[in-house]
């Protein structure tokens, strides 16, 4: 999967992650599948775009029927960019945090946005 053109690998991997909301859950390792087979692979800089993008994802496509698997997918590509370069406004910080309510919810996304590399 190691694309050089940014556009071919967002479009990959948007599709695949919409896909993959669509599954029926099979095991408890599905979202550890998913990150392993489309996150992994990822440069650092591929990472960190998507996870650009997938920022505002989390705000515009709230479902609270997928809270789990969107901080979760949040938390394994910010682990992959290795970086501490900000991602995200204070805005979008904020909406993550007033949308995603569940207990574990907040506690990945406060580590997401504190983490240090």
């Amino acid at each position: 999967m190691f694309m050089e053109n940014e556009d071919m690998f967002m479009e990959y991997f948007i599709e695949n992650f919409e896909s993959f909301l669509k599954e029926p859950i099979v095991d408890e390792w599905y979202i550890a599948d998913f990150a392993q087979k489309y996150i992994k692979p990822l440069e650092c800089w591929q990472a960190f775009c998507i996870l650009k993008w997938f920022t505002n994802y989390m705000i515009d496509q709230y479902n609270e029927k997928f809270e789990y698997e969107m901080v979760e997918i949040f938390r394994h590509l910010k682990n992959q960019t290795e970086t501490n370069e900000c991602f995200y406004s204070q805005t979008q910080k904020k909406r993550i945090l007033e949308l995603y309510k569940e207990e574990y919810c907040q506690e990945v996304v406060n580590q997401v946005f504190h983490k240090r590399i």
